[in-house]
């Protein structure tokens, strides 16, 4: 039985939130072990895919700005960036 992936992200919810182990999760709903890992994989690329949220802004020493965006990106700004400019920046999803 083949299943797309929205079937199987719902599976891997079911089984995250249950108390069964993977293999006789596997079992109970005649999923191969590998396709399993395979989607699971898959899922949590998606799960820790940069999503919209809070973008951290630190001062330096130096008198300059550094956006730290969630995937790790590091913007570095003159201290006098006007807000309008780093409003922009913030909605960014980089």
């Amino acid at each position: 039985m083949q299943r797309n992936q929205e079937d199987m992200f719902a599976l891997i919810e079911q089984w995250k939130n249950s108390a069964e182990s993977r293999k006789a999760f596997c079992r109970r709903h005649n999923i191969a072990p590998s396709t399993f890992s395979y989607w699971y994989a898959k899922y949590q690329k998606t799960e820790s895919a940069v999503k919209p949220g809070f973008v951290e802004v630190q001062p330096h020493l130096s008198r300059s700005l550094e956006l730290i965006y969630p995937n790790g990106v590091k913007i570095r700004l003159p201290h006098d960036t006007s807000l309008s400019e780093l409003r922009t920046l913030l909605q960014l999803n980089v």
